[in-house]
């Protein structure tokens, strides 16, 4: 097959670009694949081609919109069998990767955020992206386009819903394929090779029981909730590392001295070597009130890290059966109880990162996730040909 993935930023640092590199990689083996993206980071281009799409990198109104049609006259009168658009990039792609339900997440930054110290500027300009990418939505996400029936791929049963919640998408395909892992580069082994030295590096012993918590958008993903979770523990010498950036740290950093927690909490930034931050730590934090399903907690798992999450879009498909983690009411007294319950006990801890792991390789690793979105590919394919018969 010929396939076109589109992404306006293709790389492995973002979840959503990153999951579009794994498998456009991987199906680069067996078909010819072209990925259409304004920068390119990381990707095998001796596998994959890379279309330069030159759309403005700032501000975000202006990368959106102008990569869109930009990106559209580029594809325009080229050959491919599919086109797979990471989200409403392109409004005329014959397979849409649904890794947010842009008016859901709305809704809930709303609830999270109350605009503190956001100045006009911001607003309107937040105001007209959230405008825009709504408006790409409803053009893109319909039944069937120029190029026939569209097909729809989110990435958790709850995204699922809010994707036929918001838009008249009853009559498609739809099928759910998670987001996955490279069980190579993220794996339980990591630990002996890095373990020690990254707890050196940032100041904590071998006998801490160290949480870690990362990504950005802080107050979507519940950094406060973290940080009023560790200062509920009894023990006092229990860490919280923090990976990730966000322009509102000030805001964070003064709760951290308000509770006392100076010493509790490191801050580590953006790390471009996670993996080894997820081998030094002991259990993944994640209160987040809107994922679609995070790959940090796949990531995580795939490490031997149990994770506590809050019941959100992907916690049931990985932590449903009660085992490798917890899932969570969103509340920092459950928190609390839940990361006491799992380090209390080292035994305990020990059993759930391996079943963590398991899973991952059972379920969300890249290569089964690839396979899952080819066979799509080819049902889409027969469905339209049974539709035009």
């Amino acid at each position: 097959m010929k396939i076109a993935f589109v992404i306006i930023n293709a790389n492995r640092r973002e979840g959503t670009s990153r999951a579009v590199v794994e498998v456009a990689e991987r199906l680069a083996r067996n078909h010819h694949v072209t990925v259409f993206a304004r920068t390119a980071e990381s990707l095998n281009t001796t596998l994959v081609k890379w279309v330069h799409v030159p759309a403005p990198s700032w501000p975000d109104v202006a990368e959106f919109e102008g990569f869109r049609i930009l990106a559209e006259r580029q594809i325009k009168n080229r050959d491919f069998d599919i086109i797979h658009s990471a989200g409403c990039n392109v409004w005329n792609a014959d397979v849409y990767a649904i890794q947010t339900v842009h008016p859901e997440k709305m809704r809930v930054n709303e609830l999270q955020i109350r605009d503190k110290g956001i100045g006009l500027a911001r607003k309107f300009t937040r105001w007209l992206y959230d405008v825009l990418v709504i408006r790409s939505e409803r053009k893109a996400y319909r039944v069937t386009n120029s190029r026939g029936s569209v097909g729809y791929l989110p990435v958790s049963s709850g995204t699922q819903r809010e994707l036929t919640d918001w838009y008249s998408l009853e009559k498609s395909l739809i099928e759910v394929v998670p987001n996955g892992a490279d069980l190579n580069f993220f794996h339980p082994d990591l630990r002996l090779t890095h373990r020690d030295a990254v707890r050196a590096e940032l100041d904590c012993n071998s006998h801490q029981i160290v949480f870690l918590f990362a990504g950005g958008e802080w107050n979507r993903k519940g950094l406060a909730l973290a940080i009023e979770s560790l200062a509920k523990l009894p023990n006092k010498q229990a860490v919280l590392w923090i990976a990730g950036a966000d322009p509102q740290k000030n805001v964070f950093e003064s709760m951290v001295h308000r509770l006392g927690l100076q010493e509790q909490v490191r801050w580590l930034g953006f790390r471009k070597d996670i993996e080894r931050v997820y081998s030094a730590a002991d259990v993944f934090l994640f209160p987040s009130a809107y994922e679609a399903f995070s790959l940090a907690t796949i990531e995580a798992a795939a490490c031997g890290l149990p994770v506590i999450m809050c019941d959100i879009s992907g916690a049931h498909e990985l932590l449903g059966d009660g085992h490798g983690g917890r899932i969570v009411e969103r509340s920092s007294d459950a928190i609390a109880k839940a990361m006491h319950e799992l380090t209390d006990d080292p035994k305990l801890l020990c059993e759930e990162g391996k079943l963590a792991r398991m899973k991952v390789e059972a379920h969300f690793h890249w290569d089964a996730i690839a396979q899952q979105t080819e066979d799509f590919y080819v049902k889409l394919l027969q469905y339209r040909k049974q539709k035009t018969a």
